[in-house]
């Protein structure tokens, strides 16, 4: 085994040991445990196994049904993905047994029976199982039983990992009210309770807000060799790229008139809308698919509380925003290496992020001007406006927040800020034209600043091409027929293009890419006092 998978497995297996700690914390609040534990906790309690007993025989079931759903043909090439989960769950369940006996032996009894206390233990349950989950997601080399299952199930059944995993959570609590109510003759519900609640909302939140925050840890995953290699690599891919400029945009700035204005002056290729066709046949996503989700997330508290539990990285199993991440990123990277571009949103600045010769630009401007623009361009009344530039800027944060990492107001993103309001449009067209001919005569050196260290693009495209495919198989299956109709920016759907996880294609010899299955794509936090933003 290389030292770096040893590496990982260590760092995997003390994440689950934090996640049966934090199911016991929750335990000893005694207002509810997590989905993924209910059932477990339900029959601990009318029998004489202990909790880590029980939730041992439970994975047992669910690795034995993980195995009758996987096809036949396929049973003997995923015996390891079946056989690891043994010692995983072995692991897990003497954590919550070793966490229990701990909590009870080392914690007084006056440190529990008021409600106070209790929502403290949760509190605290939910702060160790975000620790966990972020370990668990930066290691990447395996699934607990639970994640593996619904990933099954999805593959099964064709539809979006995320929404299988929010159905099975809710059949595991239903189960749990069900079988606790026969349990305790109709008195009573158990384990199910606030604690449920407040877990579901909090957990996910936490993940993104510690994972960030953990991501030096992978350092220890690689030698000095190892890192010197890939930046060796990066540097000479680097040097493919052609000169790019990259816009990203409020609401009602005129980004696409002022880039159709840029590749006019500066003989560049011109792309905003005109990536769907692209983006469709990378991913093989409809262009109706693409224009509805490329650039926007389904409610980010939904998508917390879909990955609040104790699952892993949302990399196993990209959902069509994510598959459709890493064909944009693939495409917009070719293209840049291709020829001389303008590239209007798509997250520009993060996915070509290591092109020495890429001009990064964000333009805004103050609400009065663009609520003008807005009733001058796209025929909006000011209430119309309003909302299109809240939703929209919005969904345009949360989509960098979740796939850049980065806070998409935070001005060192870019090169040049500018308001487009005050300035006007001449001369923002002035500024960038002469600061992409001085970046052209003298190529930018280096890394683009430590924001941006979380992730590598092309080695999370790399390692989740395959997953594309399957992905786009099942956002057929599931397509929409409708795309939203609100008012479109200059011709682009208003639901948004951009990425979605990844990038062009990554040499096969690769030592990091070869083997780093994660992505540290995680929400930073927004800062509206960001001068860009003002």
């Amino acid at each position: 085994m290389k030292a770096e998978t040893l590496k990982r497995y260590i760092v995997f297996m003390i994440a689950v040991c934090l996640g049966g700690f934090g199911i016991a914390l929750f335990t000893k609040g005694a207002i509810g445990v997590t989905p993924i534990a209910s059932v477990s906790y339900v029959f601990s309690l009318h029998c004489p196994l202990s909790l880590g007993g029980v939730t041992f025989l439970f994975h047992i079931v669910l690795i034995t049904l993980q195995y009758y759903l996987i096809p036949k043909d396929k049973r003997r090439e995923n015996w390891f993905f079946l056989l690891v989960q043994f010692p995983i769950t072995v692991v897990f369940s003497l954590a919550i047994d070793g966490a229990m006996w701990f909590l009870h032996v080392c914690v007084p009894e006056s440190w529990s029976g008021t409600y106070l206390l209790s929502l403290m233990w949760i509190a605290l349950g939910c702060l160790t199982l975000g620790v966990g989950i972020s370990l668990q997601i930066i290691a990447n080399v395996a699934m607990v039983t639970g994640e593996a299952t619904v990933k099954l199930i999805a593959a099964r059944l064709k539809v979006e990992f995320g929404y299988v995993k929010l159905g099975f959570d809710l059949t595991l609590v239903c189960v749990s009210v069900v079988t606790s109510l026969i349990f305790t003759g109709f008195s009573e519900v158990e384990g199910v309770r606030e604690g449920t609640i407040v877990g579901a909302l909090l957990v996910g939140p936490l993940v993104r807000l510690i994972r960030p925050r953990l991501a030096i840890i992978n350092h220890f995953f690689y030698s000095k060799s190892d890192r010197t290699q890939f930046k060796t690599q990066q540097l000479a891919g680097a040097a493919q790229f052609k000169g790019t400029i990259t816009i990203a945009r409020e609401y009602g700035c005129g980004g696409h008139a002022l880039g159709q204005k840029l590749s006019h002056e500066l003989n560049l290729k011109y792309y905003d809308t005109s990536l769907i066709d692209l983006i469709a046949a990378e991913s093989g996503v409809s262009k109706q698919q693409v224009a509805k989700r490329a650039d926007s997330l389904e409610s980010s508290l939904l998508q917390d509380m879909i990955f609040s539990d104790f699952s892993g990285s949302l990399d196993k199993s990209l959902s069509t925003p994510d598959a459709l991440f890493v064909a944009t990123s693939r495409v917009m990277r070719k293209l840049a290496k291709d020829e001389s571009c303008v590239f209007i949103g798509y997250n520009g600045d993060f996915i070509l992020k290591d092109n020495p010769r890429a001009l990064r630009v964000f333009l805004y401007a103050n609400p009065d001007y663009k609520l003008q623009y807005c009733k001058e361009h796209y025929e909006q009344n000011a209430e119309q406006a309003q909302q299109s530039m809240e939703q929209t800027d919005r969904r345009r944060q949360e989509h960098h927040q979740h796939y850049a990492g980065s806070d998409l107001y935070d001005p060192r993103n870019y090169d040049l800020c500018l308001d487009l309001g005050s300035l006007g449009e001449e001369a923002c067209l002035d500024i960038i034209v002469d600061a992409y001919k001085k970046l052209q005569e003298h190529p930018r050196t280096g890394f683009i600043h430590k924001s941006y260290e979380g992730i590598d693009t092309e080695v999370y495209e790399a390692q989740n091409t395959k997953a594309v495919a399957v992905t786009a198989a099942a956002a057929a299956a599931n397509e929409a027929n409708a795309v939203a109709a609100t008012p479109a920016e200059d011709g682009e759907s208003q639901a948004l293009l951009a990425p979605t996880e990844g990038a062009a294609t990554t040499e096969a010899n690769d030592p990091v890419a070869a083997t780093a299955e994660q992505a540290n794509v995680s929400a930073s936090t927004t800062d509206d006092n960001h001068p860009a933003k003002q």
